[in-house]
């Protein structure tokens, strides 16, 4: 029996918490996910206020920034937060 251990789709990841500055959004999920761009897509991030999260959607080149965590994640295509 074939196993095959690469989706068929990437899993779609929203960061919460990602700061340009540093941090274990940007020290350790960031970096672990964009190693694997086959089974990983970071789709969106949040940080502590609308300009740190701002900064680091353009430093990391995330495409969706939330403003307001409760009602934003619900308008990204996201399979997991972290």
């Amino acid at each position: 029996m074939k196993s095959n251990l690469i989706p068929s789709q990437k899993i779609r990841v929203g960061i919460i918490g990602l700061s340009a500055d540093g941090g274990w959004g940007a020290s350790a999920h960031f970096p672990s996910l964009s190693k694997l761009p086959e089974l990983f897509e970071i789709t969106g991030l949040t940080a502590s206020t609308p300009a740190k999260a701002q900064a680091a959607a353009q430093k990391y080149g995330v495409p969706f920034v939330v403003r307001q965590t409760e009602s934003g994640w619900a308008q990204m295509a996201s399979d997991s937060l972290r």
